[in-house]
């Protein structure tokens, strides 16, 4: 499967880039290996990841970008947002290993 260059969530259109280290480090502050720029519609996934790596990070982008879009964000703890992030991402996973 080929690596997107933008994806849209629920009519919103973000650009999907893959980024070094320390590109990364100057969005979120820290060190990561994706982040998403709601207001900016890009998602920033690191480069040096595998492909695998770097869909599952996609995916978790992806469901924090649901999250902002629905107003999830507004009423979720940061930390339970990243367990359901994490966990929407592997199950996403879990459906492009059937649908491949």
């Amino acid at each position: 499967m080929r690596f997107p260059k933008s994806v849209t969530i629920l009519g919103r259109k973000f650009a999907v880039k893959l980024v070094t280290t320390e590109k990364l480090i100057a969005v979120t502050g820290q060190r990561s290996v994706g982040a998403l720029d709601f207001s900016g519609k890009t998602i920033y996934i690191l480069k040096d990841l595998s492909r695998d790596e770097q869909f599952l990070t996609l995916y978790h982008e992806v469901a924090h970008a649901v999250q902002s879009t629905v107003g999830l964000d507004q009423i979720t703890s940061p930390e339970l947002a990243e367990i359901w992030c994490e966990s929407m991402a592997n199950g996403f996973m879990d459906l492009a290993k059937i649908v491949r």
